[in-house]
């Protein structure tokens, strides 16, 4: 008969730490494909259409609300769980302080959005064109940072030839272009320049 060896805990330690992870990081993936691609629709619907259809935007932000807290929750834990694994020789990446640096972009701008895009919807018309341009740029940002996140997500590859600063230069070079692609394809630009 085969004797059975029983191991200490710690013995498992590894395997239960590396099986978390990879359950933490499936629904962190699945938060994060669901959300961008409720980013990716609306900004769809609205160049589709050109009109606001304020109850429908409502309902995507609460679950994008609630998809980047299901993000902040699991990426945090994902975070813990590396720092536990490295056994006290941890130090964050230039990419994962990048991705932290983009996610608070789009948090601040999210709760920015809420505040005071949002609400001003219904007020000003339900043409894309008739927003102010700060809203446009705004939303622009938003999108352009959902679509970043993606880049530093997937960004193996180039993660050990960009420093922070690069990856920050490329972010802000695409939120720019962004938000100069939105404020013309609103007709933004020429308001902007009026407000000026």
């Amino acid at each position: 008969a085969a004797r059975r060896v029983d191991l200490p805990m710690n013995a498992y330690t590894p395997m239960l730490l590396m099986l978390l992870t990879q359950a933490v990081l499936f629904v962190h993936v699945i938060a994060f494909a669901l959300c961008v691609s409720a980013v990716l629709l609306e900004d769809w619907r609205l160049l589709a259409t050109r009109r606001i259809n304020a109850p429908r935007l409502a309902r995507s932000a609460r679950r994008l609300t609630f998809g980047l807290g299901v993000l902040w929750c699991s990426g945090l834990l994902l975070v813990g769980l590396d720092i536990a694994a490295s056994a006290g020789s941890w130090s964050p990446s230039d990419k994962l302080m990048a991705k932290l640096a983009v996610v608070s972009v789009l948090t601040l701008n999210g709760a920015a959005l809420h505040a005071w895009v949002f609400p001003r919807l219904a007020g000003l018309g339900a043409r894309v064109e008739s927003q102010p341009w700060w809203a446009v740029a705004m939303g622009a940002v938003s999108s352009a940072s959902w679509l970043y996140a993606t880049f530093v997500g997937v960004a193996r590859l180039a993660a050990p030839w960009l420093s922070f600063s690069g990856f920050a230069l490329l972010y802000a070079a695409a939120a720019g272009m962004a938000v100069a692609v939105a404020l013309v394809m609103t007709g933004g630009a020429a308001s902007a320049k009026a407000d000026a």
